[in-house]
């Protein structure tokens, strides 16, 4: 090297490694036309306004110093094995064509020392074996995109921040200090190791987590946070470390994480920050967006389903499965709110121990119907799901506290879901998704102490689209947080034809007074009004063949299509369950109730025509008997004296109406108009109904 040269600012540290001599590919533009070879010194000339650029050499490594900030220069061409940037100023490295990153023993690879530096325009290729990249303190920023098949990884405790529109297929490891990802580069996984952070708005190709002191959060961390962010990535998997996205008040946004591919938070921590003053109760913010279709695997730590935190000394709740059925939410909440709600201070002895819960409204949203004195009132609506389903509902008490706690299940339209709201609380005590995630036809929920443990089963069944499928799961398996594995047993309710898509309806009661509970099946949509009668005695064993207490018949004539309605409760108080039947959507609203005792007494038959008189209790029109979007039904016993009433829920595209039918009125002919009718969604017409449980 000339002594000229020497003399330079910038320079070059030339280590010979291997013969390599290929100086038609180093060439170097300069400010003249001529392409000149960058391996012959006698080439180098300054140019007006620069500093002298980098003077090539013949060797095989190459190791290129920048050691001052006070101008920028161009380089073409070159294949590197160590690129270092000294100075604590800023400099900007311009690529006139690809610049090659060599792994070598020479590691790192691009080594910022100190500094605000950048490499921009044209690409950088990577080759070898993995570039280390380390930058020790301030930012280095590579603008250009990057290629290769080899992977990169990360040191030092400042920030390395890529823009580019990167194509790399290697894994991108961070070992320490800040990665910053605002461009694409979707063929690169992230692995997050030490004590690293992962931030920007960019994407990638998949996140995981390796190391408990590593964060992952989205935005543009780097000189401040301005705005919410999204960072979109392929799977995620945090097996450990802490992801920690920042809400914005003032904008009502929050950071996120957009995935596509399955999302595990198995023992990860969550530690949200929040920017600005507190966030009105009830705003939610999906974190997590859950792009497919599977569900959530896994929780944070410590935050089951529906448990609440602090973020800067607000509450907010968790839920795994808002959004459009498997997103993770967040949803600012009132600590002093209880759910359901207080009686009205007008009604001081409104009684809410016969609850009956109404649901309808295409918003995801149900109402609690409860007892004023004799009269019924109706509460201000709470929202059971964060997306556009109407809820269908049972209740039971799951937390042993003597209150019936709400059982809710998802409607057509939205991935299934079931959640167990805690009645006193409002808190989640459990959910579930009983079918793929593809399913999205809704679903229809019972409950009863199946295996007799002192906590009640849930029973779940598709509507519209899926087959007459029963399965029934553990509520103590659902209380001990086992989710979706608390199923003991799923079978065919309405058997005989496999291909039937139209979901069945099940009602859980000791139909024949031995002390266990039964399953009633109905069919659903585009199905006769077939029932099924399974003794429950041989379904808590888990066989998948329970026996039948009689053989299938038919509620209504057989050519009535879209099934029937079903539920189960003892009327005349003999200790048998009595059987109603509702008219299907497109059926009028009949009504036909039968004694237990005597239907399963009558032997063969099948219609129950041919037994009305003898098991008939009731056979009536609840509404309008002009109309036909059938009529949703329940017995519970309404006003605590020890008979089960009748509810009735409007039909399809009816105005909405809950009327209540008293077991005395039942048991009188004509039965005639309900005791006490309530409007529960200031009479909107409802395209599925009214369901009550």
């Amino acid at each position: 090297m000339s002594q000229r040269l020497r003399q330079k600012r910038f320079r070059p540290a030339i280590i010979a490694l291997e013969d390599r001599i290929t100086p038609a590919t180093h060439t170097w533009t300069d400010a003249s036309s001529n392409n000149n070879n960058w391996s012959n010194p006698a080439n180098w000339t300054a140019i007006s306004g620069q500093d002298e650029p980098f003077v090539g050499e013949t060797d095989a490594s190459v190791v290129l110093t920048i050691d001052d900030a006070s101008s920028d220069q161009n380089i073409q061409n070159l294949i590197l094995d160590k690129l270092t940037f000294g100075n604590p100023g800023s400099f900007t490295l311009t690529l006139q064509t690809p610049l090659g990153i060599r792994s070598s023993a020479l590691s790192p690879n691009i080594n910022n020392i100190s500094g605000t530096n950048t490499i921009t325009n044209s690409t950088l290729n990577l080759s070898g074996t993995a570039a280390n990249i380390r930058v020790g303190a301030g930012a280095l920023t590579i603008a250009s995109q990057i290629t290769g098949s080899q992977g990169l990884i990360k040191e030092g405790e400042g920030d390395l921040v890529l823009t580019g529109a990167n194509v790399y297929t290697g894994t991108t490891t961070v070992n320490a200090g800040f990665l910053q990802v605002n461009g694409p580069q979707p063929s690169s996984a992230i692995v997050l190791k030490g004590d690293s952070v992962l931030t920007g708005a960019g994407r990638v190709g998949a996140i995981s987590t390796a190391g408990s002191a590593s964060a992952i959060s989205p935005g543009l961390r780097r000189g401040g946070a301005s705005a919410a962010a999204t960072l979109n990535t392929g799977s995620l998997t945090l097996t450990d470390g802490t992801f920690s996205p920042l809400i914005f008040s003032a904008a009502n946004a929050a950071d996120q994480l957009a995935v596509i591919g399955t999302v595990d938070l198995t023992n990860a921590s969550l530690a949200p920050l929040r920017n600005g003053a507190a966030i009105a109760v009830g705003q939610s913010f999906t974190i997590i967006s859950n792009n497919d279709g599977d569900a959530v695997v896994g929780t944070f730590k410590d935050l089951p389903q529906g448990s609440t935190l602090t973020v800067d000394g607000q509450l907010f709740k968790i839920n795994y499965s808002g959004g459009d059925g498997n997103d993770v939410v967040l949803t600012a909440v009132d600590a002093t709110t209880p759910l359901p709600p207080t009686p009205p201070p007008s009604s001081p002895t409104s009684d809410l121990s016969s609850k009956i819960v109404v649901g309808g409204s295409p918003d995801g949203k149900f109402k609690v119907v409860g007892q004023d004195g004799d009269a019924p009132f109706v509460s201000d609506p709470f929202t059971a799901f964060s997306n556009s389903s109407n809820v269908r509902s049972a209740v039971g008490d799951f937390n042993d506290d003597g209150s019936d706690d709400f059982v809710l299940a998802t409607g057509p339209g939205v991935p299934t879901q079931v959640v167990i709201i805690d009645a006193k609380t409002g808190n989640v005590l459990a959910t579930f998704n009983p079918f793929e995630a593809t399913f999205t036809g809704g679903l229809f929920v019972a409950v009863g102490d199946i295996d007799k443990d002192g906590i009640p089963e849930v029973v779940v069944s598709p509507d519209e689209g899926g087959g007459p499928v029963i399965a029934v799961y553990s509520g103590a398996k659902l209380m001990a947080g086992e989710g979706d594995n608390a199923q003991i047993v799923r079978f065919i309710g309405i058997e005989g034809d496999p291909g039937f898509r139209g979901g069945a309806r099940a009602a859980l009661g000791d139909v024949n007074g031995d002390g266990k509970v039964d399953i009633v099946i109905s069919a659903g949509v585009l199905g006769g009004p077939r029932i099924a009668i399974f003794d429950g005695s041989t379904v808590e064993f888990g066989t998948n063949s329970p026996k039948k207490l009689i053989g299938d018949f038919s509620a209504f004539e057989e050519s009535a299509r879209n099934g029937a309605f079903v539920s189960v409760g003892d009327v005349n108080n003999d200790k048998k369950a009595d059987l109603v039947f509702g008219g299907g959507p497109t059926s009028g609203s009949r009504v036909r109730l039968f004694d237990a005792a005597s239907l399963l007494g009558a032997g063969a038959f099948n219609n129950v025509d041919e037994i009305a008189a003898k098991a008939q209790l009731a056979n009536f029109i609840a509404g309008d008997e002009s109309l036909r979007g059938g009529v949703r039904v329940a017995l519970k016993d309404y006003n605590s004296d020890g008979n089960a009433d009748l509810i009735t829920g409007s039909g399809s595209n009816e105005a909405s109406k809950v009327r209540i039918y008293l077991a005395n009125k039942l048991l009188t002919t004509p039965v005639g108009a309900p005791d006490f009718e309530v409007d529960p969604f200031g009479g909107a017409v409802l395209p599925n109904g009214v369901f009550v449980g």
